[in-house]
């Protein structure tokens, strides 16, 4: 059947081609399947690490904006109470020249201080230390008692 040199020559090559094929057609696969998976394996632990990047980034903007807030909440607190401290220092002034009794300025004070509402639903008041009862809340039910509220702000 094969009797030339010829055909001994194109069947071995045939053969050796056929086998390389049959090899690659095995082989194959398998490393597009492996380089597949290292792929994605990788593209996993990037999307990974994005997102704890992004949580990181977004932690580190809150507490920012956390204490952006806090500071600006201090600072118009602040800025309340000497508009509380002047109002006094009025009264205190128009006592000391005379012109009102050191009682009624002392009245004067506290019933401005109910007027000054800020915030949502914030107010300052004022509480006898010797009594713990209320003498100046803009509530007028809390007036005068020693409410469970005024004794929780006080300390």
């Amino acid at each position: 059947m094969f009797t030339t040199f010829k055909a001994k020559l194109l069947t071995l090559i045939v053969g050796i081609l056929l086998t390389a094929a049959v090899a690659f057609m095995i082989m194959t696969p398998r490393a597009v399947e492996r380089e597949t998976l290292k792929a994605a394996e990788k593209t996993t632990q990037d999307e990974l690490t994005l997102v704890m990047l992004t949580i990181e980034n977004e932690y580190q903007s809150l507490s920012y904006h956390r204490e952006c807030a806090l500071t600006r909440y201090q600072e118009q607190v602040k800025n309340l109470v000497t508009v509380v401290l002047n109002r006094f220092a009025a009264q205190r002034e128009l006592a000391g020249s005379g012109r009102i009794t050191e009682k009624e300025a002392k009245q004067r004070a506290l019933d401005s201080l109910k007027t000054i509402l800020y915030g949502q639903n914030d107010y300052f008041f004022a509480v006898d230390y010797q009594t713990l009862h209320s003498i100046s809340h803009p509530d007028p039910a809390i007036m005068g008692t020693d409410d469970q509220l005024s004794r929780r702000s006080v300390y």
